[in-house]
């Protein structure tokens, strides 16, 4: 099995949520790469990134914000929150660094909702989608 940390960030803050609450927001690191330098220095391939702001609103995916951390990292990241179309996943199929692409995306009130079928996400992220 892999495990795959995640990476909360706020307006470009790590940070953790009690309970889902934003007014109990406790920032824990002003940067989402040092965090993602400590987990690939304990030995994990990927890290899942998700903009909190974004998740579950259908807002679009935070594409300045994964390129960041896709630019300053080697490790394999996923993109989480925010996905509401077809055409954001192809919007992070297209986000590129240094040559690197993003390993994956977490969709879900996009699917929940009938935005999209998984057939049309599988299609997006397909090579020639």
């Amino acid at each position: 099995m892999e495990l795959y940390p995640a990476i909360d960030l706020r307006e470009g803050k790590c940070v953790r949520l009690v309970q889902g609450d934003y007014a109990r927001e406790t920032v824990y690191r002003g940067d989402p790469v040092a965090v993602a330098d400590e987990f690939e220095a304990a030995g994990v391939a990927a890290v899942v990134v998700t903009e909190i702001v974004r998740d579950g609103m259908l807002a679009g995916p935070d594409l300045p914000g994964l390129g960041r951390v896709l630019d300053a990292t080697d490790l394999d990241v996923i993109a989480s929150g925010g996905v509401a179309s077809v055409g954001d996943l192809r919007e992070l199929c297209r986000l590129e660094r240094r040559g690197r692409t993003l390993a994956g995306a977490v969709v879900g009130k996009a699917l929940y909702e009938g935005r999209l079928s998984v057939e049309e996400a599988v299609a997006a992220c397909a090579p020639s989608g």
